[in-house]
């Protein structure tokens, strides 16, 4: 799926891992250096600026490169580790950031979309900040980076992804994709994961 354009929030550019899964996702999704952001100061990224997601439209993607809990989104900053419980970040995206609509959220972080994350997200962000926004979507479980960008969720679908000959598992059983306040087409078609 192509989105007009797309940024990249790298939450822990500290981590070599989400760094190297987020240079993959760049190069996948084609994101210039300049819609590509981290918490400090990396190559490849600018460090997060104040209203730098102004300029997303309803036909943005916005992909987060995090570690992940039920209920938070995680970011390191010199070694100490904090959470972004749904309201937080949610805060972080609109106030700070700028956000005013986007197409698409796509949290790339471990059982982001295990529980009510994303959905509590998704009503906060729209309902207490006025975000416009068409998707939110999240893993359901652990994931983990099979080759470059693709990534398998859980232990099954992270084994057959390894594998060239098998495909990945359905969605259903990989990601939570909740529909958020405006209704936004994803570019090529409309498809089971995102429906009219």
């Amino acid at each position: 799926m192509k989105w007009h354009d797309a940024y990249i929030l790298l939450m822990d550019a500290e981590d070599d891992t989400l760094r190297k899964f987020s240079d993959a996702l760049k190069i996948r999704y084609a994101i210039p250096s300049g819609n590509s952001y981290a918490n400090v100061s990396t190559s490849g990224y600018t460090n997060f600026e104040s209203g730098f997601l102004k300029r997303a439209t309803l036909d943005s993607k916005i992909i987060v490169v995090s570690h992940g809990r039920e209920s938070q989104v995680m970011s390191v900053v010199g070694g100490i580790q904090g959470g972004y419980l749904a309201h937080r970040f949610a805060n972080f995206l609109a106030i700070r950031m700028g956000l005013k609509e986007c197409g698409l959220i796509s949290f790339k972080g471990c059982n982001i979309g295990l529980s009510r994350y994303v959905d509590d997200f998704s009503f906060v962000l729209g309902e207490q900040f006025g975000v416009r926004h068409g998707w939110v979507i999240g893993y359901r479980g652990g994931a983990a980076v099979v080759h470059d960008s693709l990534v398998g969720v859980g232990i099954f679908d992270t084994l057959i992804r390894g594998n060239a000959f098998f495909p990945k598992l359905s969605d259903s059983s990989r990601v939570k994709v909740v529909r958020g306040n405006v209704s936004v087409t994803p570019p090529l078609k409309e498809s089971a994961r995102y429906p009219r």
